[in-house]
């Protein structure tokens, strides 16, 4: 039995799903949906508590929380919908407190797995709780680390110090400038959020399903025709694995379009956005100027206004129209299953503020273990 089974483990290995070349099943497998882990530096780098549970709740709370902004009325969840897309639903740009608009709200989910972070060179960083520090700190108010750090210490100061082990009082006698304890407090800030949003995870979608883990656990009824030529498109005739490619989907490098730099000279790189959970993260570009995947494919189809400047990766597409609906179908099964609702929601039928079960619980809230 054992070598039966060894053998049909080694058979399954060469083997491709039928319609699919060996090449193009190499490339979709590269796709493969992997688990964060702490040898990604994106999310234990500098930070020991990335997978810490006390850290994600705290994570959570501070997430939801309007009172961390400067202003007090605008959460994270306001700008990154953790319920619906991890995206600014709808709307093409977040608005700062000081009422300036700034560029497309990317999704939050699958943080995790990604190599850098932030749309353009004067927002990147490559660990996650160090780009979480930017919009806490930066456009806010001149004083915004001190208000995160005495926001957090009288509102939170308790689960604040079961985390991290140590008081959370500010402003208090420190030994070095006071300035320095509230950058402290501000990235301890930070670190809790990374937790929880590194939890925030698109998987389990129709793609993962058709491919498992390997072609022996593989199901190949998980997406549609349309969908599984698509996905040939994508690996083959489309040529978007130069730049979509790893389980985020993205290359986690900049490239050249031209889009919402008309007259620029050259015009701006923008980094690769995953395209998990793209069907439900509109609107799209930088400038959210794209409402729908049609209007970016018919972008790819017809060509960038780059000029020259656009990145040798980046030509039309030679398909026809019925190709770029496969391609759309493809990235529609690139959406994961939901997440937890009280992970994800504020709502008193899950928890009540002393973390104690409410009534009947919503959808989801059947087994939830309040936080």
């Amino acid at each position: 039995m054992r070598r039966a089974a060894v053998l049909l483990s080694a058979l399954a290995v060469g083997c491709v799903p039928p319609g699919l070349t060996r090449n193009e099943w190499d490339w979709l497998s590269e796709l493969r949906w992997v688990e964060p882990g702490p040898e990604m530096p994106a999310n234990a780098e500098g930070n020991p508590l990335w997978d810490d549970p006390a850290a994600q709740r705290l994570g959570r709370r501070l997430y939801f929380d309007r009172g961390l902004s400067a202003n007090g009325e605008v959460s994270c969840d306001d700008c990154h919908d953790a319920a619906g897309s991890g995206a600014q639903d709808g709307v093409p740009v977040s608005i700062s407190i000081a009422g300036q608009p700034s560029k497309n709200a990317p999704t939050l989910f699958n943080v995790g797995i990604r190599q850098a972070y932030g749309w353009a060179p004067e927002q990147e960083a490559t660990v996650l709780w160090q780009q979480i520090t930017r919009p806490l700190t930066r456009g806010l108010q001149d004083d915004s680390e001190d208000h995160v750090a005495a926001y957090t210490c009288d509102q939170w100061g308790l689960e604040y110090r079961a985390v991290f082990g140590r008081p959370c009082t500010y402003p208090r006698d420190v030994d070095g400038p006071l300035e320095d304890e509230a950058t402290r407090i501000t990235e301890d800030v930070a670190k809790a959020l990374a937790a929880y949003v590194r939890t925030l995870e698109s998987k389990d979608s129709a793609f993962d399903r058709f491919m498992g883990s390997s072609f022996a656990t593989h199901d190949p009824t998980a997406m549609s025709e349309s969908a599984q030529h698509g996905a040939q498109l994508f690996v083959g005739d489309g040529f978007c694995t130069a730049c979509h490619i790893g389980p985020a989907l993205s290359d986690a490098e900049r490239h050249v379009l031209g889009v919402g730099d008309e007259g620029a000279e050259p015009p701006k790189s923008y980094r690769t956005p995953t395209l998990r959970q793209v069907a439900s993260s509109g609107p799209y570009m930088h400038d959210g100027s794209h409402a729908t995947l049609e209007d970016v494919l018919n972008g790819y189809w017809l060509g960038w206004d780059g000029g020259p400047y656009v990145d040798i990766t980046v030509q039309p597409l030679d398909v026809d129209q019925g190709d770029l609906l496969d391609l759309e179908e493809f990235m529609r099964a690139l959406e994961g299953a939901p997440l937890d609702y009280c992970w994800v929601n504020v709502d008193p039928c899950c928890c009540d503020d002393a973390g104690a079960p409410l009534g009947t619980h919503p959808p989801g809230c059947e087994e939830h273990e309040c936080p």
